[in-house]
């Protein structure tokens, strides 16, 4: 597989996973920029149109919805366009405080996205990808104790502790802010 420079808001990268065998399918992830759904649009368009890919698909929160901001701009532009999509929105991206959250592995995600990907049926659709068992994010962090052999804690944070964290690690304030 070819490894390549790629950045959602350099348009003179995009080009560069397009250099090998050709490419019919595209996994998206959001990035890590305000407003992101602006360069995964003009992404999406550019390879469609430039490179004749045909289906794309998107790994989005739970909580994802086409009425809202976001993934669900991104989600909206396929249905518009008409082009062939899925749309996964897997639990563990929730935030749910002191709820319990159905966890679920990457490695089961990484499962249905092959499967959308490489299906030679089109999926059009959206799927909840859920863990199989409701869990606290303390109850995680015990199963994590016990299987890696150490104390692990969860510490749960205030939202101004939580947003002072991320713009010490030099996390955008647009993105430190956001819920």
């Amino acid at each position: 597989m070819l490894a390549v420079v790629f950045d959602w808001l350099d348009k003179e990268t995009w080009q560069a996973p397009f250099g090998g065998k050709p490419i019919s399918a595209i996994y998206l992830m959001e990035p890590l920029v305000a407003e992101p759904w602006k360069p995964m649009i003009e992404f999406i368009d550019y390879t469609r149109n430039v490179h004749g890919v045909t289906r794309f698909v998107l790994v989005a929160g739970t909580s994802t919805d086409l009425s809202r901001p976001g993934m669900g701009v991104v989600w909206k532009h396929f249905l518009d366009t008409g082009v062939d999509h899925c749309v996964l929105r897997p639990s563990w991206f929730m935030a749910c405080g002191d709820g319990k959250i159905p966890f679920v592995s990457a490695i089961d995600i990484a499962a249905v996205v092959f499967r959308a990907l490489t299906d030679p049926k089109s999926h059009n659709c959206d799927y909840r990808i859920l863990g199989p068992e409701l869990l606290t994010y303390d109850e995680v962090a015990e199963k994590l104790s016990a299987h890696l052999g150490r104390r692990i804690e969860h510490v749960k944070l205030s939202g101004d502790e939580r947003y002072k964290g991320l713009t010490d690690a030099s996390v955008s304030n647009y993105l430190a802010r956001f819920n």
